[in-house]
């Protein structure tokens, strides 16, 4: 599996913005440690951390380009559902 890109495009975001680790969590919901792991690669997305980051990340002055690119990258590395937890669609 690829290298989670997401983390890296919000770390780059935050320092380019010069914001704090910890302020961007609480924006965003999310404990400041669970971003830590995310920018470090260390863990993937999930559909509500994705959503909540980058709207935080558009409160905090993100374009729409970079909005775009943040949710680009944090679809592709979306951490999957457990098998247990998918419904089959059938045909």
């Amino acid at each position: 599996m690829p290298q989670p890109r997401f983390g890296a495009a919000v770390r780059d975001f935050r320092t380019a913005k010069d914001l704090n680790l910890t302020w961007l969590a609480r924006e965003a919901g999310v404990a400041p440690s669970h971003l830590s792991n995310l920018e470090r690669g260390e863990r993937r997305p999930r559909p509500r951390s994705l959503l909540s980051i980058t709207a935080a990340c558009r409160r905090a002055g993100a374009s729409a380009d970079e909005m775009a690119r943040l949710y680009e990258l944090g679809v592709g590395d979306l951490v999957e559902p457990p098998a247990e937890s998918r419904t089959e669609v059938e045909a």
